[in-house]
């Protein structure tokens, strides 16, 4: 059978690959100031490193806590040859020391980075700067490529990652289980890589993230009935994220849906203060027989009943 970690990195480098990443390969030392350039807290477990007894010179003499700086690196030797929009991906391992006598753990992790262009520029159109919901896709997109059931965003904890923007990063998820973080890189970090344009990184943690994967996947035929589509709006509290509403409609086990899509939210008037407008479509649709409208009216009504309970919501006048 082959190896997991080895079947991981390899979808992992053609999904990237065949979304237009680039990968970069850097060396396992770091400079020994690595972590102020990133502006890591006092208490942040990355600041806690493998020291080189012999280092080839001060730029390598740590053993890597995060790939970040790697491809910071990679990023910054790009632009000086005036290439700016790029994409870029590493998988590797990061060293992080425990008990004195004890070698250092070593996880496998992955790291991406987008910078520049959603689009090139050319004569379809304008270019499209990239921004905080590309590099999310690429994320949600390749944990569906191994297989991970949900991808979910959380807020991120203020002191957790101090070389991100707060309020434009988030914890990747996975079952309720941390998987990794992502976000747009503050400017003042940027700064010391001669580094002056948006940036949006990711990295995951892909030994955490492995048992959640799935390696075999099965196919369903398409199916050769009509489908239904329902819409439904709720009134919510601010705080409620779509997410939560889109995992509450998949886990209530109605075997007929086969798509849930968030298409528009509204927070100005007549929106009560503190309160949001939130619209979803479903997709309903049998393989083995056409639906009826009593059918599906039924199921969506039983589905907009759970959801207005559950995140005591109220339906628009």
């Amino acid at each position: 059978r082959r190896n997991p970690s080895f079947w991981i990195r390899d979808v992992i480098r053609r999904w990237m690959a065949g979304f237009g990443f680039l990968e970069a390969i850097n060396y396992s030392f770091i400079h020994s100031r690595f972590d102020d350039r990133l502006g890591l807290p006092e208490n942040d477990f990355r600041r806690k490193t493998v020291r080189i007894l012999n280092p080839i010179s001060d730029e390598q003499s740590r053993m890597r806590t995060t790939l970040i700086p790697g491809l910071l690196g990679s990023l910054q030797r790009n632009l000086a040859q005036q290439f700016r929009s790029l994409r870029l991906f590493e998988t590797g391992k990061v060293y992080l020391p425990q008990n004195p006598d004890e070698l250092p753990q070593e996880t496998e992790m992955l790291a991406v980075l987008w910078t520049g262009f959603r689009f090139e520029p050319g004569w379809y159109g304008k270019e499209t700067p990239c921004d905080f919901f590309d590099i999310k896709g690429t994320i949600e997109g390749l944990g569906k490529a191994i297989g991970i059931r949900t991808i979910e965003v959380a807020p991120m904890p203020d002191d957790f990652c101090a070389y991100l923007k707060p309020r434009r990063s988030a914890m990747v998820r996975t079952e309720d289980q941390n998987i990794g973080w992502m976000g747009e890189m503050r400017p003042e970090t940027l700064t010391p890589y001669d580094i002056h344009q948006e940036v949006f990184i990711a990295e995951l943690n892909l030994d955490a993230l492995l048992p959640f994967t799935t390696h075999h996947k099965k196919a369903e035929p398409l199916s050769r009935f009509p489908a239904a589509t329902r819409d439904f709006t709720l009134i919510v509290d601010k705080r409620v994220r779509a997410g939560e509403i889109l995992q509450c409609v998949a886990s209530a086990g109605e075997k007929w849906i086969e798509t849930i899509r968030l298409f528009d939210i509204f927070e100005k008037d007549p929106i009560p203060a503190g309160k949001k407008s939130i619209s979803f479509r479903i997709t309903y649709r049998s393989q083995t027989r056409t639906l009826e409208d009593k059918e599906v009216t039924q199921v969506h009504q039983k589905i907009s009943d759970m959801l207005l309970k559950t995140f005591d919501a109220s339906l628009p006048e």
